[in-house]
């Protein structure tokens, strides 16, 4: 769905390519993360970070789960506000704002109830377990890309080295090389979370069990 930038207002900025907006209209708030194409950013100017962003988009179009961030849609033009010099004429996509932010942004696990990290991890499996029944592979599953709404419930993100299949997932299998902190929106450390293939500089197949495996360790995180 392509959005117009005249009906949203600025709350506030989150990072360099990210901003709080606001739908005049609704009052509602939503994320917009902004594909970055600038002279000088080699990276952002790149094929690769182009390529993972609009896989982020058609990922996110065809997934329609609770468990799943939720896409509002495209922005094209320019909005009615000051924003980044890097974001100027660039595309955005809008997506529902998590208000707590991400599962590794949360600094003692500890201090969540049984019954919200519970739901945190119930939800995140669901929300896999829907993917995998859509034939998509998320293969960068780590706390960063599990975001949480005002009440803990969980949103899976970070779909832009995401694969989609027609094929049985028993059987299906891709070669990635996908490097450390080469990803468009993430900050996190393939050395330290959670799939050590993902960190390597050699291809490795990936299959179904990657995302198994990066589960695996965050409901250990969780629950430890």
């Amino acid at each position: 769905m392509i959005l117009d930038p005249k009906q949203f207002k600025l709350v506030s900025k989150i990072c360099e390519n990210a901003y709080i907006i606001e739908e005049i209209k609704t009052n509602k708030k939503y994320a917009a993360l902004f594909l970055l194409k600038a002279d000088g950013y080699e990276y952002y100017s790149s094929d690769q970070y182009y390529k993972f962003f609009m896989n982020k988009i058609n990922i996110l179009s065809q997934v329609d789960c609770p468990a799943i961030l939720s896409l509002k849609g495209l922005v094209r033009g320019n909005f009615n506000f000051e924003i980044s010099k890097l974001c100027h004429e660039s595309p955005s996509i809008v997506t529902d704002l998590m208000s707590n932010k991400s599962l590794k942004s949360l600094t003692n696990l500890k201090s969540l109830s049984g019954t919200t990290r519970y739901i945190i991890l119930l939800g995140t499996a669901l929300g896999m377990k829907y993917l995998h029944s859509k034939g998509i592979l998320h293969l960068s599953l780590c706390p960063n890309y599990i975001l949480l709404d005002e009440n803990f419930y969980p949103r899976i993100s970070g779909f832009s080295k995401s694969v989609k299949t027609d094929k049985p997932l028993e059987s299906f299998s891709v070669c990635l090389n996908l490097k450390k902190n080469e990803d468009s929106d993430c900050s996190c450390n393939y050395d330290d979370l959670f799939n050590p293939f993902l960190s390597s500089d050699q291809n490795f197949p990936c299959t179904y069990k990657t995302d198994v495996f990066s589960f695996s360790l965050i409901a250990y995180n969780i629950c430890s």
